[in-house]
């Protein structure tokens, strides 16, 4: 399973804040998820950080300053990052400019009882 965070700030400021502060009760945090999601209790969480690419080398000089972050036991790995750059809507021309169903108003239809 993964515990995504998602960011388009460039300084990636809250999202190292965040991770720090997982990192300091990891287990708790991996315990409760697969509780809390049904999971198999073997099952392995793992964090992944969605970050414009332009930051990619401030992220990892600012997670190597976090204690506990380590692939020893009981300690908060690595995230595995991704570039929001490459991924949808960012590699798609299609979708810019055009109303989707998040941009449209809509208004919903009255409940009649």
């Amino acid at each position: 399973m993964y515990q995504g965070e998602v960011t388009t700030n460039k300084s990636l400021s809250s999202l190292i804040q965040r991770f720090t502060s997982w990192s300091k009760i990891w287990p708790l945090l991996v315990e409760s998820l697969i509780r809390d999601s049904h999971l198999d209790i073997e099952s392995e969480v793992l964090p992944w950080a969605f970050i414009p690419k332009e930051s990619s080398d401030l992220f990892y000089k600012r997670m190597g300053m976090i204690e506990n972050i380590s692939n020893k036991p009981k300690q908060m790995p690595l995230p595995k990052v991704t570039c929001l750059e490459d991924v949808v809507p960012w590699k798609s021309n299609g979708w810019k400019g055009r109303p989707t169903l998040c941009s449209v108003e809509q208004t919903p239809n009255p409940v009649i009882r």
